[in-house]
C-alpha cells in the first residue's frame, strides 16, 4: 500500500471513529435540565402520567409464579419526570424552595401493611430511569408512584396511580 493510500485509510478510520462517537455526544446534550427550586413538573410510569382518575392506565407488569401473591417488575419499564413551564394547570408537582432532586416511590398495601419502595432518584428532567427488577410488588391490584421533591421545603408531590398485572413467570 502506498504512503498516500495509507494516509487516506487512516483519515477515513479517524473520520469513522468521530462519526461513531458523535451520537453519544449528541445524546449527552439532549439530557433535560437539572431539577431545582421553584419548578413545576409531572411524573410518568411506563410513559403515562396521572389523569387525575383513580386509574391512569399506567400498568406495571409483574413476573409472578402461579400461586404467588408478589413478584418482581418485568425489565424494560421506566419512570420519568418532565419539567413544566408556567403557566401550569392544577394537579402538578412543585419542587418548592429547596429541592435539587425528585424521588419516585412506589406505594402499595396488602390490606394491613403499607409498603413504600424507592424506585429512582431524578437529578434531571426527561431522563427515563428503569423500574428496579429486584423489588417485590403485588401480582395484582393497585398502588401509586409518588414523585417527591427533596428536600421538601414547600414542595408538592405528583402522584400517578398504577395497576399491577401478572404476566406469569418470564423465562
Amino acid at each position: 500500500m502506498s504512503g498516500t493510500l495509507r494516509r487516506g485509510a487512516a483519515v477515513l478510520a479517524v473520520a469513522a471513529t468521530a462519526l461513531a462517537v458523535l451520537p453519544a455526544a449528541a445524546s449527552a446534550d439532549d439530557l433535560g435540565p437539572l431539577v431545582g427550586p421553584k419548578q413545576y413538573f409531572t411524573g410518568s410510569v411506563a410513559g403515562l402520567a396521572s389523569s387525575g382518575a383513580a386509574n391512569s392506565g399506567a400498568v406495571i407488569g409483574v413476573n409472578c409464579a402461579a400461586a404467588a401473591s408478589t413478584g418482581s417488575p418485568i425489565a424494560g419499564q421506566s419512570v420519568e419526570v418532565k419539567l413544566l413551564l408556567p403557566p401550569v394547570a392544577a394537579n402538578v408537582g412543585y419542587t418548592g424552595t429547596a429541592a435539587t432532586s425528585i424521588e419516585a416511590n412506589l406505594i402499595w398495601s396488602n390490606g394491613e401493611v403499607v409498603f413504600i419502595t424507592p424506585l429512582a432518584t431524578f437529578k434531571q428532567y426527561s431522563v427515563p430511569l428503569p423500574i428496579p427488577t429486584n423489588v417485590k410488588v403485588p401480582c395484582s391490584g393497585t398502588g401509586e408512584v409518588s414523585f417527591d421533591p427533596e428536600p421538601a421545603s414547600g414542595a408538592v408531590s405528583y402522584v400517578v396511580p398504577v395497576k399491577f398485572e401478572s404476566i406469569g413467570v418470564a423465562g
